[in-house]
């Protein structure tokens, strides 16, 4: 690939739906610059850039403007990000949560949407009993939730979640 010598850094792309994106090969110039000569990156005003650091750590760009060329010649298609930068954190493993409270009355703190997933399933289950259908379709209804929050992918993605939801719809 044309100008790959100038492509020293690495970096990944954290959309604002909190996927993440990449790696691809790119310069970070100056903490307000970055530019990748590839053509298909999906990214837009607001993502973030991440680019990992020596000793661990991440540095952090948020995408300010995002500029695509369709390129010319011997040149490739390309982006050039303008950004600024966030900081430096420590990977995931040693993860802080910050909770910022202001004039609440019903406050609900969860880690991503296990909680929203939970409190929606025991939406669910209240529906359920409030139905109605007889108590035999009841308990066949809650039992083919129970079999739904056991299979391996449900428990794989939410772990102790499913379970504790499981005990939930088996009430107890």
């Amino acid at each position: 690939m044309p100008f790959s010598s100038l492509l020293n850094d690495t970096i990944t792309i954290r959309k604002v739906s909190g996927a993440v994106i990449g790696p691809y090969k790119c310069s970070v110039q100056g903490g307000n610059s970055v530019h990748i000569m590839q053509g298909d990156v999906d990214v837009e005003e607001g993502d973030t850039v991440e680019r990992q650091l020596p000793m661990g750590r991440i540095e952090e760009f948020e995408v300010l403007e995002a500029q695509y060329s369709s390129g010319l010649h011997m040149i490739p298609p390309s982006w050039r990000l303008h950004v600024r930068k966030v900081g430096s954190r420590k990977p995931d493993g040693h993860k802080t949560t910050n909770i910022h409270i202001a004039n609440a009355n019903a406050i609900q703190i969860g880690d991503h949407n296990y909680q929203q997933i939970s409190s929606a399933f025991q939406l669910l289950l209240q529906a359920i009993d409030e139905s109605n259908a007889t108590p035999e379709q009841k308990k066949e209804a809650k039992s083919k939730l129970a079999e739904l929050l056991r299979h391996p992918a449900i428990t794989a993605s939410f772990g102790a979640a499913a379970g504790a939801l499981v005990k939930s719809v088996l009430g107890g």
